[in-house]
């Protein structure tokens, strides 16, 4: 079966060599692989198959709920450990630090290992989500 390049998909449907890239790179074309630094793509897999319309999202499954949870290092964020709440709060994302303020909100003590997270880590430059977790812990505790 003869492969197709990304030049040779653009050239078939009409498209520039960037597009075909993107569309191999997204994953909008069945069976493209990576040889290099080009795509190539099986003549057989291209049968039936249409470009995708100018500007419609890639099919891509949303993610489920846990999916979307925090999968930072080795930690789980069942226990709230010190370690756990400043991973939370350095790569955290919404839904993660949501679930830190409802856990403060039940119990005070998750506020100061907030504090004595956020304290180890004032003197360092990237530490804004450590001041606005000091902040915010700081007035809830007062």
């Amino acid at each position: 079966m003869p492969l197709l390049s990304t030049k040779d998909i653009a050239a078939r449907f009409g498209q520039s060599l960037p597009t075909a890239r993107r569309w191999c790179a997204l994953g909008r074309i069945p069976g493209a692989h990576k040889l290099g630094r080009d795509w190539f793509v099986e003549e057989t897999a291209l049968e039936g198959w249409r470009p995708p319309r100018k500007g419609a999202p890639p099919k891509v499954p949303a993610p489920s709920a846990k999916e979307r949870t925090m999968r930072h290092r080795h930690l789980s964020h069942q226990e709230l450990t010190l370690a756990a709440v400043d991973d939370i709060i350095e790569r955290g994302g919404w839904l993660d630090w949501i679930r830190l303020r409802e856990a403060g909100a039940a119990d005070p003590t998750i506020l100061e290992k907030v504090l004595r997270v956020c304290r180890a880590r004032a003197g360092s430059s990237p530490a804004q989500h450590h001041r606005f977790w000091a902040r915010y812990a700081e007035a809830r505790l007062a």
